[in-house]
């Protein structure tokens, strides 16, 4: 029925209510009928208006041309060009098992925490493992500067030395960042703090990879009271997040 004929039954005032209902539930349809032919139509007005074959992927605006009304060739283009991107994030930074040789695999057993990522390290230049943890570790991005204000002000209620009370109470040789270093070798580097709630340790360890070499990040974590289990509980997805970024940012500034 078209949408004069059915705007010309409701409009009538003869019209019992099962009639009239069902006639209402007809315009809603057709409608929607409408309505989407219209949406077909305008994506394929904008698809040849912006020639989306010839141009890049991410020029048009997402939200302007839905994915599903791109031609066939440019959907596998940007499927390709997505996959690609995810195997590059991949083979960049991947969680491994902790490594066995490390100077804190004393302290696996029984941790409130422990995981490993890794990443490649594409230079054929040795440098030092300080030099490693600061390109690494240094200068992170203000996202995570924020968390870690964040996590300052939530601890120091409860006696937690705050970041800047721990880089204030190192010399400068004594620490990465506010990392206090643990300690030192040609291809490890451990940094972490003890309290009374729970201990940390972070290692990175330089070791070799069927491309080279590569760089492992370990965290592990040992919490000794329900106040060290709770907060470690809270940051433990920030954790990951953090280790996984900070190891990206050092595998894309070697090129």
């Amino acid at each position: 029925m078209s949408f004069v004929a059915i705007a010309a039954r409701i409009g009538k005032s003869d019209l019992n209510p099962v009639a009239l209902a069902c006639d209402r539930a007809a315009w809603a349809a057709a409608a929607a009928a409408l309505s989407e032919r219209i949406v077909h139509r305008t994506n394929h007005c904008i698809a040849l208006t912006f020639n989306i074959i010839s141009l890049p992927i991410g020029s048009v605006p997402r939200h302007v041309l839905p994915h599903r009304y791109w031609p066939a060739s440019c959907r596998k283009d940007c499927h390709d060009r997505a996959f690609g991107m995810c195997l590059e994030r991949k083979a960049r930074v991947r969680r491994t098992t902790p490594p066995p040789e490390s100077v804190v695999a004393g302290w696996y057993e029984n941790a409130s925490l422990l995981d490993s990522y890794s990443t490649d390290l594409s230079s054929s230049k040795q440098y030092s493992m300080r030099v490693l943890a600061t390109r690494t570790l240094g200068d992170p991005p203000a996202w995570i500067k924020a968390l870690v204000a964040v996590r300052d002000a939530m601890v120091t209620p409860f006696d937690v030395k705050a970041s800047g009370e721990v880089r204030a109470s190192r010399a400068d040789n004594e620490r990465v960042d506010f990392f206090p270093v643990q300690w030192e070798s040609d291809d490890e580097i451990v940094l972490g703090e003890d309290d009374r709630h729970l201990d940390f340790r972070l290692s990175l360890l330089r070791g070799n990879s069927p491309t080279g070499t590569k760089l492992i990040a370990t965290t592990v974590v040992h919490s000794h009271n329900a106040f060290g289990l709770t907060y470690l509980n809270v940051i433990r997805p920030f954790h990951h997040l953090v280790v996984r970024t900070s190891l990206a940012r050092f595998a894309r500034a070697q090129g």
